[in-house]
């Protein structure tokens, strides 16, 4: 099946889509455009600890305090 896609700008058609677009099965949805993304409130696990993500080269690590760490490596 083909995808089609349309692009909103913002504005009632958006707010409107968002509100009721159940009705009609359609939704809305926005991808992050940014040179750098930021948690005003950091990233925290399912419990509320504080997860520290760091990246060295190729590899990001996450970290979550008095839990442990998970590190992958990017290709």
């Amino acid at each position: 099946m083909a995808k089609f896609y349309t692009r909103l700008t913002s504005g009632d058609t958006v707010d409107s889509i968002n509100a009721n677009g159940s009705q009609y099965g359609i939704s809305t949805s926005q991808d992050i455009d940014a040179a750098e993304v930021k948690a005003s409130d950091g990233f925290v696990s399912d419990d509320g600890s504080p997860v520290k993500i760091t990246v060295s080269g190729s590899t990001v690590t996450f970290t979550v305090a008095g839990v442990g760490s998970s590190t992958i490596t990017l290709q």
